[in-house]
């Protein structure tokens, strides 16, 4: 219960930080720039072998509905970066 409960308070710390800065608004003389970005986030998010996830976990959805473009590199990233340590931990324990 540890973990799930480890899972919820980073994807609302994610959430929160996402919710403040598209809450802030652009100032209409300037314009966000178009970042091309290389996605980390893996096609599969399979455990490691020999582990399995405490709880359901599905993947982030392709193209990020909902997310402005601008944000999406943050969230592939963080995203990426936990489910990559999620992984570290499965094999540790």
């Amino acid at each position: 219960m540890k973990y799930v409960a480890w899972i919820a308070a980073v994807s609302f710390v994610l959430v929160s930080f996402i919710t403040v800065g598209a809450a802030e608004k652009e100032s209409s003389d300037t314009k966000a720039a178009t970042v091309e970005f290389e996605s980390w986030y893996p096609k599969n998010i399979a455990p490691p072998k020999g582990t399995k996830y405490p709880c359901k976990l599905t993947a982030l959805p392709k193209g990020l509905p909902g997310i402005p473009a601008e944000h999406e590199p943050f969230i592939d990233h963080a995203f990426s970066m936990i489910l990559k340590t999620t992984h570290a931990r499965l094999v540790i324990f």
